[in-house]
């Protein structure tokens, strides 16, 4: 959130000086639908700095962009949280008893998820050609 606001605050005088007409596209399709943007860059696993800097830039309503944002990040999170719980045992002394007790239904588990998000965001993609990011 930092750098949405710091970007927010300075950013889009650093574009209009250069007259970037490509920005200018983005960001009214920005603003045409941002809660939906902020959630699709999110689902497709983009890295969440630059997307902070560009919503940022671009002045994205900062409502619809927190509300998309934190809709968003919810799978990742899920998906992150999930693969870390294969690997928690209190037995792991060294290497060896790791990999000795790895849980990999919950490795398979989070895989599902994760290639479930790409497909779910794939599909939202196609089905909203209007946003075309």
């Amino acid at each position: 959130m930092f750098s949405y606001a710091i970007w927010n605050i300075t950013g889009w005088d650093f574009i209009e000086k250069r007259k970037w007409k490509r920005l200018e596209k983005l960001k009214n399709k920005l603003h045409k639908d941002t809660f939906f943007t902020a959630l699709m860059m999110r689902f497709l696993l983009l890295p969440y700095d630059l997307w902070n800097y560009v919503c940022g830039m671009l002045q994205a309503p900062f409502k619809k962009y927190v509300a998309g944002t934190t809709l968003g990040i919810l799978p990742a999170t899920f998906v992150v949280v999930s693969a870390g719980s294969a690997f928690y045992d209190q037995n792991i002394r060294d290497y060896q008893s790791l990999i000795e007790n790895i849980h990999y239904e919950n490795l398979w588990f989070a895989s599902g998820f994760f290639v479930t998000i790409l497909l779910l965001s794939q599909v939202l993609k196609r089905r909203y050609k209007y946003i075309n990011l």
